[in-house]
């Protein structure tokens, strides 16, 4: 994988396809620099009731999992964490990502931006990593896929989902998850945590809301770009992300 910073305008996403290597490096190979130098147990701002697990490394880079029974070790696992984050715009979370794949392998990878991967376990779950910029910081957010989209790969290698009847490339999939994490951390505090809650329960007025706003408010050229995703299917994918990001994305940022 290629280190090319960004400097993309804000809810930016490459949709150029490559692949991603170096990710068959085992999870206990971490080398010293990135041995964690803080551990501790956050609430997160979602509810109380909420507490996920994250270590800091080094070199800043903040890694966020669900919270874990005895340790940390989770979070130290890329097949485990789900929200990694960094203050600093020239982080690169895809280094930790690849050094700590653990058994996962890639399946399809962005080009030149490294704006997202597709990972698959030992076990063939999938899942969707998207980098996210916004202008304060930089994330890179992982959602498993659901059981129920189909991912295929055509002739030409190009990857892509079905999401019930409606088939999109996983590119466009890529750009709808960045473009609401990405909506989701600028979100004010009083709104945010209603939100991920609805999508918790499967449905919820406010993550209605909140979907149907940040698809309205797209600028020309991202809908250019997502030309082939429809508002429904564009709800779908939002919500999957909400489900499974939303509170760690609200409590690492």
């Amino acid at each position: 994988m290629n280190q090319q910073r960004f400097l993309n305008p804000l809810l930016s996403v490459s949709l150029i396809l490559s692949p991603l290597t170096g990710c068959e490096k085992s999870s206990d190979s971490n080398d010293e620099k990135q041995t964690p130098t803080l551990t501790k147990q956050i609430s997160s701002p979602a509810d109380s009731a909420w507490v996920t697990a994250a270590t800091t490394t080094q070199n800043g880079l903040t890694i966020v999992s669900g919270a874990v029974s005895s340790s940390t070790a989770a979070v130290k696992d890329a097949s485990q964490a789900i929200w990694l984050w960094s203050t600093a715009q020239g982080a690169d979370g895809w280094e930790w990502i690849r050094e700590n794949a653990g058994e996962a392998t890639v399946w399809a990878g962005d080009t030149v931006g490294d704006a997202w991967a597709v990972t698959e376990s030992a076990a063939g779950n999938m899942s969707l990593w998207v980098q996210v910029e916004t202008e304060t910081g930089i994330g890179w957010a992982r959602t498993a896929l659901p059981s129920a989209w189909e991912i295929v790969k055509d002739e030409a290698n190009v990857a892509w989902v079905w999401i019930n009847e409606h088939k999109i490339e996983v590119a466009m999939v890529a750009a709808v998850a960045a473009i609401v994490i990405a909506a989701l951390i600028l979100t004010p505090e009083t709104a945010g945590p209603a939100i991920v809650k609805g999508a918790a329960v499967g449905s919820g007025k406010e993550t209605l809301r909140f979907l149907q706003k940040v698809w309205q408010g797209q600028s020309p050229d991202a809908r250019s770009r997502l030309r082939a995703v429809s508002e429904a299917t564009f709800l779908s994918i939002g919500q999957a992300v909400l489900i499974q990001c939303g509170q760690e994305v609200l409590a690492g940022s």
